[in-house]
């Protein structure tokens, strides 16, 4: 994956000076164009945008994100770095490696998990892949070096925030599906978007059985360590809380026995899992029967025995009105926001505002962004695409399953979904997607 033929170079358009300061927001803005324009890998050919040409490898892409005059190869490109401390990662800083095996370098972006194993990496890295933000696992990662560029300048940029894990269940920055079935059973899909043809899901499989006694089961991160966990009530309205232990349970099944974690949630008729205040722990969400809304903050590190949920607030009305609810990080920013149906087919969208709503309630009014879902029965959220952003699914009453990318940067009146595909059949034989 080494950079090892020079690029050609045209002046860009671009407010940076060539080899000089550039700020770690203007690497992030210029490394994005790439991810957004899906430009393939190929160490013969070259890209030209508003920031210049350079070769489609890794390090004429890391090149191109440093406004370098040049596209430098994995040889070249020490000179202009320096190592520093893994601790010390900022957004645009690089992971590197360069031995007899492996030749590589990637954009450091963020972290995934709250023990910094697993970055957040922006790439070109595989002939047939395009250019894209991934998890690296802690694995692979270890292999490679801080470094940082000799000229980066620190404005304040964090970057973006830790993957939206809301139905990650391997870990990998793309939302995977679950699904229940009427007999108990659970069912994985994993996601496999870059490899089967741009459909996520093909195969699944079960794994696990028991599951009966659920009025919903939810699936997202709640314990921070980038996996997707399950939580479910109980008619009885006892909650319960499975932890996602995929790379150590037998089979590589991520959830066994589920632990106890409260009781009293038979009053409320939907909940919904996801980070609402943005620190990389899922929170809970629910809904009662009068329309009013309820946010129990996850405190899993804090509260006693760790359990994730305690005391709720009320935080919203009038969400009786919805037939479909779920949670999921439409905008990107890090922070859970809500996408919901009415009774007359029309898709509605609440953007979570919490740092700036009155009492740090994270919702206000909702948003209509589209019509015509009267079709479906069934909605899920979750990043299908490993961009950052939440991408919707739907499936219909005959079985079909739809996608729906999230384009909210490019749409028209910024609006996440508008057109959809189908990517699969024969979805009705579950109750219930997560």
């Amino acid at each position: 994956m080494s950079a090892l033929i020079a690029g050609l170079f045209t002046s860009p358009a671009s407010a940076a000076v060539l080899d000089g300061p550039i700020t770690r927001s203007e690497v992030l803005t210029r490394s994005q164009s790439w991810i957004a324009a899906r430009v393939p890998y190929n160490q013969n050919a070259s890209y030209t945008n508003q920031y210049g040409t350079y070769r489609t490898d890794c390090s004429g892409y890391v090149s191109m994100t440093w406004a370098l005059s040049r596209s430098r190869s994995t040889y070249d490109l020490p000179e202009i770095m320096h190592t520093i401390p893994r601790s010390d990662l900022k957004p645009g800083d690089v992971l590197f490696q360069h031995n007899d095996n492996i030749q590589h370098i990637a954009l450091f972006v963020g972290w995934d998990d709250n023990a910094k194993t697993r970055p957040i990496v922006r790439e070109e890295y595989l002939s047939g892949r395009v250019a894209e933000e991934r998890v690296w696992p802690a694995s692979w990662a270890n292999g490679f070096t801080a470094m940082r560029y000799n000229n980066i300048v620190d404005d304040g940029s964090s970057g973006r925030p830790r993957t939206d894990h809301v139905g990650d269940v391997s870990g990998d920055g793309y939302a995977d599906l679950t699904a229940l079935k009427s007999d108990g059973t659970l069912h994985y899909y994993p996601n496999n978007i870059n490899t089967n043809g741009g459909k996520p899901f093909t195969s699944g499989t079960q794994i696990g059985v028991g599951f009966g006694p659920f009025n919903w089961v939810r699936s997202a991160d709640v314990s921070g360590d980038g996996y997707a966990d399950l939580i479910g009530v109980q008619s009885d309205g006892s909650l319960h809380y499975f932890p996602n232990n995929i790379n150590t349970n037998p089979g590589g099944r991520p959830y066994t026995n589920g632990i106890n974690i409260g009781s009293g949630f038979q009053v409320f008729n939907n909940i919904l899992l996801a980070d609402v205040s943005g620190d990389g722990y899922a929170d809970l969400l629910a809904t009662k029967s009068d329309g009013t809304l309820h946010y129990f903050p996850n405190n899993i590190n804090s509260n006693p025995g760790g359990r994730p949920y305690t005391t709720s607030t009320q935080v919203g009305v009038g969400f009786q009105f919805f037939t479909m609810l779920r949670a999921g990080d439409v905008s990107g920013d890090g922070y859970a926001d809500l996408i919901g149906v009415q009774a007359d087919g029309s898709l509605h969208y609440l953007p979570n505002n919490i740092n700036t709503n009155p009492g740090g309630k994270p919702y206000g009014n909702s948003i209509n962004i589209g019509s015509g879902f009267l079709p479906f029965n069934q909605l899920v959220l979750g990043d299908l695409s490993g961009d950052g952003y939440a991408d919707l699914m739907a499936r219909k009453s005959d079985g079909t399953l739809h996608y729906f990318p999230n384009n909210i940067n490019s749409n028209a009146a910024g609006r996440p979904y508008t057109t959809s595909s189908q990517i699969g059949v024969g979805f009705d034989v579950f109750s219930s997607i997560l």
